[in-house]
């Protein structure tokens, strides 16, 4: 049976302290709109998941992301929307991530709307930005 996705939704696996994604995962794989992505490389891929179960692998930094022989690639033009990790978020919409710049390499290949999402307590006033960082179009703090 060949499955009919919808425009994706890029989300991600919560890793350490990051808020949890885990329900919000299972609603948009329910509806067939589950994407997450996988580090290959120095680069993000991104895959479809249907089963938050089954179609997952423990990456080599603790973080559960897509199996490939399971997850179909997304093509990035399909993406409308990109939920975006971080360890703080500012007011300049501006995220720190975990050093990598893996988002960084990442956000420059997509046209869409990109939304950071985090607890209240990872808003600073402002953080420390070099060119190559994109800003966000929104923040969200729950």
């Amino acid at each position: 049976m060949k499955i009919e996705w919808k425009a994706p939704v890029l989300s991600f696996s919560s890793f350490g302290s990051e808020i949890d994604t885990h329900m919000l995962n299972q609603q948009l794989a329910s509806q067939e709109m589950l994407a997450l992505p996988r580090v290959e490389k120095n680069n993000i891929t991104v895959h479809w998941v249907k089963n938050l179960e089954n179609d997952l692998l423990l990456s080599k930094w603790g973080m559960l992301e897509p199996d490939p022989s399971r997850c179909p690639e997304v093509d990035l033009l399909s993406i409308k929307t990109v939920l975006v990790p971080g360890i703080a978020f500012d007011s300049h919409q501006m995220r720190l991530g975990y050093g990598r710049g893996y988002y960084d390499r990442f956000l420059p290949r997509i046209k869409c709307l990109t939304i950071g999402i985090a607890f209240r307590e990872q808003k600073a006033d402002s953080l420390p930005s070099d060119s190559w960082d994109i800003p966000l179009q929104k923040v969200l703090y729950f």
